[in-house]
């Protein structure tokens, strides 16, 4: 048994033949870094958006790593890998046009000299190595918190997202307000991959972004404009909804006209500035 943030999992594990996760859906480059991990003693996992698609039958666009390995052990195994990122630090591994990310194992420990939070709450840098179990509790929604362990092929299911892959339900792992405010661009995830995956988000999770809005809900929803067309739909569907604005621009046009003048302090604009560094579309 698991605990974080006051919610309580069972590691559930699905040997290969209860799941539908094949090599064959892997990409060439990603199983060599796994491999490669694998086979120098290191754990090695596929994680995230990579393992999420395929269980949904769907081609993921990228695949990422998680790994027992430092980013400098990592380096040293591979001669096409470059280090990045200081705030959350990311080996990249190339192989011709594709990229394999691969991160370190995190535990979420505040205390930590390696992690740093400003006031409100918002994780400033986050280098603390971990278990996998740690690292699992730390991702944001349960339905990317499913590693594939090239060791033995097998399906970790850390927080119940197979679960909520089978009910289409976006959940956030732990206190929705805490980890929305420890990473903003979570809001902006919550609404693409409910729009991508036709998924619904679970209600404390979709509540908790109207409570942080606050009373400038109609500040915020103009700048969805920022993603595709079909996630700015489905945020105009919660607000019609949660009736937290009178009426909908009809037009982008409508929405810069709006949006001039705002400041950059706003939550939703923060999450979505590509200067952060952090996809929101996968």
């Amino acid at each position: 048994m698991t605990e974080g943030n006051n919610q309580q999992y069972q590691l559930t594990i699905a040997p290969r033949s209860k799941h539908n996760v094949s090599r064959r859906q892997i990409s060439e480059a990603a199983l060599k870094v796994l491999y490669r991990l694998n086979k120098a003693g290191f754990r090695a996992c596929l994680v995230g958006g990579g393992v999420r698609d395929v269980l949904l039958g769907k081609q993921p666009k990228d695949f990422d790593v998680a790994t027992s390995a430092t980013p400098d052990e990592v380096n040293a195994l591979f001669k096409n890998c470059r280090l990045i990122g200081r705030r959350f630090r990311l080996a990249h591994i190339r192989y011709g046009r594709e990229v394999i990310e691969v991160a370190t194992f995190r535990s979420h420990a505040p205390e930590s000299p390696k992690t740093e939070l400003n006031d409100e709450g918002r994780i400033l840098r986050d280098n603390t190595f971990g278990s996998i179990e740690d690292d699992a509790l730390r991702r944001d929604f349960t339905v990317n918190a499913l590693y594939y362990d090239i060791k033995d092929y097998a399906l970790l299911d850390y927080a119940n997202g197979l679960q909520d892959l089978e009910n289409k339900t976006l959940k956030l792992i732990g206190d929705p307000e805490t980890r929305y405010k420890e990473d903003p661009v979570r809001m902006l995830r919550a609404v693409r991959f409910a729009a991508k995956l036709g998924f619904s988000i679970e209600s404390s999770a979709e509540q908790a972004i109207f409570d942080i809005a606050g009373t400038k809900g109609e500040q915020h929803f103009t700048h969805v404009k920022t993603i595709v067309p079909k996630a700015f739909a489905t945020v105009e569907q919660l607000y019609k909804r949660k009736e937290l604005i009178t009426g909908v621009p009809s037009g982008y046009s409508e929405i810069d006209r709006m949006t001039a003048g705002l400041q950059p302090s706003d939550l939703i604009i923060i999450a979505a500035r590509p200067s952060m560094g952090k996809s929101i579309t996968t």
